[in-house]
């Protein structure tokens, strides 16, 4: 499992960046180093499967959502990218409400955009500036 979320990270490196770029959080010559802080596997009951760097708890607070808190908390809020297993209709994991403390993800389906359970990896990643 360890293997799969270094595989994740890496993949998500690219996304990270032009996530962060498109935010308007950084410029492309800013950013010296993107410092992974934190990665896991949730299960669509909410349940934490894997966890790397910075530990973190999982609260499934209704259908679809779930809350991921840091412990402890982070300096300044990390950028955080998440990818969904599809869950039972076809979803994907929409990150939002990040702060220092956590993030929010809800499953939402491709058709319809409601919320439904599913499974998801994150990465949170710290940009370290010029």
């Amino acid at each position: 499992m360890q293997k799969e979320i270094l595989v994740a990270t890496i993949a998500a490196v690219g996304t990270v960046v032009s996530s962060a770029i498109a935010a308007g959080w950084v410029t492309e010559n800013k950013i010296a180093k993107l410092s992974v802080v934190s990665a896991g596997s949730v299960t669509e009951r909410g349940q934490r499967s894997v966890g790397q760097g910075r530990d973190f708890s999982v609260t499934r607070t209704s259908a679809g959502t779930y809350r991921i808190n840091f412990t402890p908390s982070f300096d300044t809020r990390p950028i955080v990218v998440a990818t969904s297993d599809g869950g039972r209709e076809g979803a994907a994991a929409e990150v939002s409400d990040v702060d220092p403390s956590g993030f929010r993800i809800e499953g939402r389906t491709y058709r319809e955009h409601a919320l439904a359970d599913i499974g998801f990896d994150f990465v949170a990643v710290r940009p370290e500036l010029k």
